[in-house]
């Protein structure tokens, strides 16, 4: 390679005129490449809403499963509590049931009970009064 570096002749060195002359056409080929003014910030600010639009999605998404979640939750414990909380209630009516039987015997117990001193008393009086009577 170096043998072919030193048979090539040298470039003259360019001119000022020359490198203004390819600096103006770097210029112009540089514009061409580059985007009309205000087209970056457009683009940003499409990037940005299409960012915000995805991040609302997202979180929307989130909370969604986050709700149907816990709605999902609730029904299953919902479903398994109904039977244990029917058997209960059903056991406390029953109990309940019971206790008021249980008072009405007793009531009506107690009313046997003052009815039949009631009878004995008045048979007392009665004797005692036809004692006194004689």
């Amino acid at each position: 390679m170096a043998t072919a570096l030193s048979s090539a002749s040298p470039s003259p060195a360019p001119s000022s005129s020359d490198a203004a002359e390819s600096a103006g056409a770097g210029a112009g080929a540089n514009a061409a490449l580059l985007p009309s003014p205000g087209r970056v910030n457009r683009l940003r600010q499409d990037w940005a809403v299409h960012e915000d639009g995805a991040l609302a999605r997202r979180l929307q998404s989130q909370e969604f499963e986050r709700h149907l979640g816990g709605n999902r939750q609730r029904n299953h414990q919902i479903r398994e509590d109904f039977p244990k909380a029917f058997l209960e209630q059903s056991r406390e009516a029953g109990e309940a049931k019971r206790v008021r039987e249980e008072g009405a015997r007793r009531r009506r117990e107690e009313e046997e009970a003052d009815a039949e001193v009631a009878r004995r008393v008045a048979r007392a009086q009665e004797e005692s009064g036809e004692e006194h009577r004689r």
